[in-house]
Protein backbone atom coordinates (compact mmCIF):
# COMPACT_ATOMS: atom_id res chain seq x y z
CA UNK A 1 0.00 0.00 0.00
CA UNK A 2 1.22 3.52 -0.71
CA UNK A 3 2.07 5.85 2.19
CA UNK A 4 0.40 9.16 2.90
CA UNK A 5 2.04 12.37 1.62
CA UNK A 6 4.60 14.02 3.83
CA UNK A 7 2.91 15.82 6.69
CA UNK A 8 -0.49 14.24 5.93
CA UNK A 9 -2.70 12.74 8.60
CA UNK A 10 -4.80 9.60 8.05
CA UNK A 11 -8.18 9.75 9.78
CA UNK A 12 -11.27 7.57 9.71
CA UNK A 13 -11.70 3.86 9.07
CA UNK A 14 -14.28 1.67 7.39
CA UNK A 15 -16.78 2.76 4.76
CA UNK A 16 -18.52 5.60 6.59
CA UNK A 17 -17.94 9.01 4.92
CA UNK A 18 -15.66 11.36 6.81
CA UNK A 19 -15.08 15.07 6.25
CA UNK A 20 -11.78 15.87 4.60
CA UNK A 21 -11.40 19.64 4.45
CA UNK A 22 -14.29 20.95 2.35
CA UNK A 23 -15.16 17.52 0.88
CA UNK A 24 -16.25 14.11 2.20
CA UNK A 25 -14.36 10.87 1.61
CA UNK A 26 -16.70 7.96 0.81
CA UNK A 27 -14.11 5.38 1.80
CA UNK A 28 -13.88 6.72 5.34
CA UNK A 29 -10.18 7.58 4.98
CA UNK A 30 -9.02 11.18 4.79
CA UNK A 31 -5.33 11.22 3.94
CA UNK A 32 -4.83 14.98 4.02
CA UNK A 33 -7.53 17.31 5.36
CA UNK A 34 -5.70 20.44 4.22
CA UNK A 35 -5.49 19.28 0.61
CA UNK A 36 -8.74 17.30 0.58
CA UNK A 37 -7.05 14.01 -0.42
CA UNK A 38 -9.15 10.87 0.12
CA UNK A 39 -7.96 7.30 0.52
CA UNK A 40 -8.86 4.42 -1.76
CA UNK A 41 -11.62 1.91 -0.87
CA UNK A 42 -9.05 -0.47 0.60
CA UNK A 43 -7.84 2.21 2.98
CA UNK A 44 -4.65 3.19 1.18
CA UNK A 45 -3.44 6.75 1.04
CA UNK A 46 -2.30 7.67 -2.48
CA UNK A 47 1.07 9.24 -3.15
CA UNK A 48 -0.34 12.60 -4.25
CA UNK A 49 1.54 15.77 -3.51
CA UNK A 50 -0.23 18.64 -1.80
CA UNK A 51 -0.50 21.71 -4.01
CA UNK A 52 0.09 25.00 -2.25
CA UNK A 53 -3.18 26.75 -1.40
CA UNK A 54 -4.21 29.46 -3.81
CA UNK A 55 -3.21 32.95 -2.75
CA UNK A 56 -5.94 35.49 -2.10
CA UNK A 57 -4.69 38.09 -4.57
CA UNK A 58 -7.25 40.70 -3.50
CA UNK A 59 -6.38 40.37 0.19
CA UNK A 60 -2.74 40.95 -0.74
CA UNK A 61 -3.47 44.40 -2.19
CA UNK A 62 -2.63 47.37 0.05
CA UNK A 63 -5.60 49.02 1.73
CA UNK A 64 -7.24 51.79 -0.28
CA UNK A 65 -7.39 55.26 1.29
CA UNK A 66 -10.40 56.07 3.44
CA UNK A 67 -12.71 58.65 1.87
CA UNK A 68 -15.62 59.90 3.97
CA UNK A 69 -17.86 62.94 4.07
CA UNK A 70 -20.99 64.07 5.88
CA UNK A 71 -23.18 67.06 6.67
CA UNK A 72 -25.81 67.83 9.29
CA UNK A 73 -27.68 70.89 10.48
CA UNK A 74 -26.37 72.37 13.72
CA UNK A 75 -28.73 72.75 16.63
CA UNK A 76 -31.00 69.98 15.34
CA UNK A 77 -31.10 66.53 16.96
CA UNK A 78 -29.92 63.97 14.40
CA UNK A 79 -30.15 60.17 14.34
CA UNK A 80 -26.58 59.16 13.31
CA UNK A 81 -27.85 55.90 11.82
CA UNK A 82 -30.29 57.71 9.54
CA UNK A 83 -29.22 61.35 9.16
CA UNK A 84 -31.55 63.74 7.38
CA UNK A 85 -30.53 64.69 3.83
CA UNK A 86 -29.01 68.13 3.36
CA UNK A 87 -29.63 70.38 0.36
CA UNK A 88 -28.36 73.96 0.66
CA UNK A 89 -28.28 75.73 -2.72
CA UNK A 90 -26.37 78.83 -1.55
CA UNK A 91 -24.57 79.46 1.73
CA UNK A 92 -21.41 81.03 3.16
CA UNK A 93 -18.51 79.04 4.56
CA UNK A 94 -18.10 80.99 7.78
CA UNK A 95 -15.54 78.74 9.52
CA UNK A 96 -12.96 76.11 8.56
CA UNK A 97 -11.04 73.85 10.98
CA UNK A 98 -8.14 71.51 10.10
CA UNK A 99 -9.65 68.47 11.85
CA UNK A 100 -12.95 66.75 12.39
CA UNK A 101 -15.34 68.52 14.76
CA UNK A 102 -15.57 66.87 18.22
CA UNK A 103 -19.10 65.54 18.43
CA UNK A 104 -19.64 66.32 14.74
CA UNK A 105 -21.09 64.16 12.01
CA UNK A 106 -17.75 62.57 11.04
CA UNK A 107 -16.81 61.36 14.53
CA UNK A 108 -19.07 58.23 14.61
CA UNK A 109 -17.83 57.26 11.13
CA UNK A 110 -14.18 57.58 12.15
CA UNK A 111 -14.81 55.56 15.32
CA UNK A 112 -15.36 52.57 13.01
CA UNK A 113 -11.96 53.00 11.33
CA UNK A 114 -8.78 51.33 12.57
CA UNK A 115 -6.83 54.55 11.96
CA UNK A 116 -9.61 56.72 13.39
CA UNK A 117 -7.44 59.13 15.42
CA UNK A 118 -5.09 59.79 12.50
CA UNK A 119 -8.01 60.33 10.15
CA UNK A 120 -9.64 62.67 12.69
CA UNK A 121 -6.54 64.87 12.47
CA UNK A 122 -6.46 64.72 8.64
CA UNK A 123 -10.10 65.73 8.24
CA UNK A 124 -11.42 69.23 7.61
CA UNK A 125 -14.65 70.63 9.06
CA UNK A 126 -16.56 73.63 7.78
CA UNK A 127 -19.44 75.66 9.18
CA UNK A 128 -21.82 76.62 6.39
CA UNK A 129 -24.34 79.35 7.14
CA UNK A 130 -27.33 80.93 5.50
CA UNK A 131 -29.65 83.24 7.39
CA UNK A 132 -30.14 81.87 10.91
CA UNK A 133 -29.32 78.26 9.97
CA UNK A 134 -25.91 76.56 10.03
CA UNK A 135 -24.57 73.17 8.99
CA UNK A 136 -21.60 71.09 10.02
CA UNK A 137 -19.87 69.79 6.86
CA UNK A 138 -16.87 67.46 7.21
CA UNK A 139 -14.65 65.38 4.94
CA UNK A 140 -11.51 63.29 5.01
CA UNK A 141 -9.62 61.92 2.01
CA UNK A 142 -6.75 59.93 3.46
CA UNK A 143 -3.36 61.11 2.25
CA UNK A 144 -4.72 64.15 0.40
CA UNK A 145 -5.07 67.83 1.23
CA UNK A 146 -8.58 69.18 0.78
CA UNK A 147 -9.18 72.54 -0.91
CA UNK A 148 -9.77 75.51 1.37
CA UNK A 149 -13.35 76.79 1.21
CA UNK A 150 -13.28 79.50 3.88
CA UNK A 151 -15.12 82.63 2.75
CA UNK A 152 -16.59 80.94 -0.33
CA UNK A 153 -20.24 80.79 -1.31
CA UNK A 154 -21.10 77.14 -1.82
CA UNK A 155 -23.86 74.69 -2.57
CA UNK A 156 -23.98 71.64 -0.30
CA UNK A 157 -25.72 68.32 -0.93
CA UNK A 158 -25.57 65.26 1.32
CA UNK A 159 -27.52 62.01 1.42
CA UNK A 160 -27.05 58.69 3.19
CA UNK A 161 -28.93 55.39 2.98
CA UNK A 162 -27.98 52.35 5.07
CA UNK A 163 -27.69 49.19 3.02
CA UNK A 164 -28.31 46.32 5.45
CA UNK A 165 -28.44 43.32 3.10
CA UNK A 166 -27.30 45.54 0.23
CA UNK A 167 -24.71 48.26 -0.27
CA UNK A 168 -24.92 51.51 1.66
CA UNK A 169 -25.01 54.81 -0.26
CA UNK A 170 -23.41 58.07 0.80
CA UNK A 171 -22.86 61.19 -1.31
CA UNK A 172 -21.46 64.57 -0.31
CA UNK A 173 -20.78 67.49 -2.64
CA UNK A 174 -19.58 70.97 -1.71
CA UNK A 175 -19.18 73.15 -4.79
CA UNK A 176 -18.27 76.83 -4.92
CA UNK A 177 -20.34 79.34 -6.86
CA UNK A 178 -17.10 80.91 -8.04
CA UNK A 179 -16.18 77.82 -10.10
CA UNK A 180 -17.97 74.52 -10.78
CA UNK A 181 -14.56 72.80 -10.76
CA UNK A 182 -13.63 73.98 -7.27
CA UNK A 183 -14.99 71.81 -4.49
CA UNK A 184 -15.29 68.32 -3.06
CA UNK A 185 -17.25 65.26 -4.14
CA UNK A 186 -17.20 62.11 -1.99
CA UNK A 187 -19.35 59.09 -2.76
CA UNK A 188 -19.87 55.43 -1.91
CA UNK A 189 -22.32 52.91 -3.28
CA UNK A 190 -22.71 49.46 -4.80
CA UNK A 191 -21.52 50.35 -8.31
CA UNK A 192 -20.31 53.35 -10.29
CA UNK A 193 -23.77 54.41 -11.60
CA UNK A 194 -24.99 54.57 -7.98
CA UNK A 195 -22.55 57.29 -6.92
CA UNK A 196 -24.88 60.16 -7.76
CA UNK A 197 -24.12 63.34 -9.68
CA UNK A 198 -20.38 63.83 -10.18
CA UNK A 199 -18.36 66.23 -12.36
CA UNK A 200 -16.59 63.37 -14.20
CA UNK A 201 -17.88 60.38 -16.15
CA UNK A 202 -16.82 57.10 -14.53
CA UNK A 203 -16.17 53.70 -16.07
CA UNK A 204 -14.97 50.32 -14.85
CA UNK A 205 -11.30 49.63 -15.50
CA UNK A 206 -9.50 46.31 -15.77
CA UNK A 207 -9.67 43.76 -12.97
CA UNK A 208 -6.58 43.97 -10.76
CA UNK A 209 -7.30 40.80 -8.77
CA UNK A 210 -9.84 38.01 -8.36
CA UNK A 211 -10.71 35.96 -5.30
CA UNK A 212 -12.85 32.84 -4.85
CA UNK A 213 -14.15 31.72 -1.48
CA UNK A 214 -16.78 29.46 0.03
CA UNK A 215 -19.54 32.01 -0.52
CA UNK A 216 -18.56 33.14 -4.04
CA UNK A 217 -16.04 35.06 -6.08
CA UNK A 218 -15.31 38.74 -6.65
CA UNK A 219 -12.82 41.03 -8.38
CA UNK A 220 -11.39 44.46 -7.73
CA UNK A 221 -11.11 47.02 -10.50
CA UNK A 222 -9.49 50.23 -11.56
CA UNK A 223 -11.69 53.26 -12.26
CA UNK A 224 -11.73 55.29 -15.47
CA UNK A 225 -12.59 59.00 -15.17
CA UNK A 226 -13.44 61.12 -18.24
CA UNK A 227 -13.72 64.91 -18.35
CA UNK A 228 -17.03 65.51 -20.21
CA UNK A 229 -15.69 68.75 -21.75
CA UNK A 230 -12.29 67.66 -23.06
CA UNK A 231 -13.19 63.93 -23.22
CA UNK A 232 -9.75 63.19 -21.78
CA UNK A 233 -9.61 59.92 -19.85
CA UNK A 234 -7.44 58.84 -16.93
CA UNK A 235 -7.49 55.38 -15.34
CA UNK A 236 -6.83 55.25 -11.61
CA UNK A 237 -5.58 51.97 -10.16
CA UNK A 238 -6.86 50.46 -6.94
CA UNK A 239 -6.09 52.72 -3.99
CA UNK A 240 -4.22 55.24 -6.12
CA UNK A 241 -4.68 58.92 -6.98
CA UNK A 242 -4.96 60.33 -10.52
CA UNK A 243 -4.91 63.86 -11.93
CA UNK A 244 -7.00 65.12 -14.82
CA UNK A 245 -6.85 68.88 -15.44
CA UNK A 246 -8.25 70.57 -12.31
CA UNK A 247 -9.46 67.25 -10.88
CA UNK A 248 -7.80 64.93 -8.37
CA UNK A 249 -9.43 61.48 -8.39
CA UNK A 250 -8.88 59.27 -5.33
CA UNK A 251 -9.71 55.58 -5.73
CA UNK A 252 -11.02 54.39 -2.36
CA UNK A 253 -11.80 50.82 -3.47
CA UNK A 254 -13.99 49.17 -6.12
CA UNK A 255 -15.01 45.52 -5.86
CA UNK A 256 -17.84 43.58 -7.47
CA UNK A 257 -19.15 40.04 -7.13
CA UNK A 258 -18.36 37.87 -10.18
CA UNK A 259 -20.21 34.68 -9.15
CA UNK A 260 -23.81 34.62 -10.33
CA UNK A 261 -25.11 33.08 -7.10
CA UNK A 262 -23.97 32.31 -3.57
CA UNK A 263 -24.77 29.57 -1.06
CA UNK A 264 -24.48 32.19 1.70
CA UNK A 265 -27.77 34.07 2.04
CA UNK A 266 -26.28 37.23 3.57
CA UNK A 267 -23.15 37.44 1.36
CA UNK A 268 -22.64 39.94 -1.42
CA UNK A 269 -19.80 42.06 -2.78
CA UNK A 270 -20.79 45.43 -4.25
CA UNK A 271 -18.72 48.32 -3.02
CA UNK A 272 -17.10 51.42 -4.47
CA UNK A 273 -15.62 54.46 -2.71
CA UNK A 274 -14.43 57.55 -4.57
CA UNK A 275 -13.39 61.12 -3.95
CA UNK A 276 -13.00 63.91 -6.51
CA UNK A 277 -11.28 67.12 -5.48
CA UNK A 278 -11.74 70.11 -7.76
CA UNK A 279 -8.85 72.53 -7.39
CA UNK A 280 -9.64 75.31 -9.90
Amino acid sequence: MGGSPAGAGTTGTGSMPVQCGKIFCDSGVCCNAVCGICGTPDGACPEIGCAAPAQDACAALPAAPVVLGCAQELGIEVDPSAPAPVAVPLADVSAEEPRARPGGCLEPLLDLQTAGPALFAQAVSWTVTTGDRSWDVEAVVEGNKLPSLLGQKVSVSYAYEFGGFGPSHRQLSVVTKLSPSYGIWIAEGGDLPELGELPLLLSQGDAVCSTAGQCGSYSRYGIGATDPLSMRLVTVAHGQTGRLGPWVIVHGGFEEQTSTSSPCSDWFVADVHLAILGLM
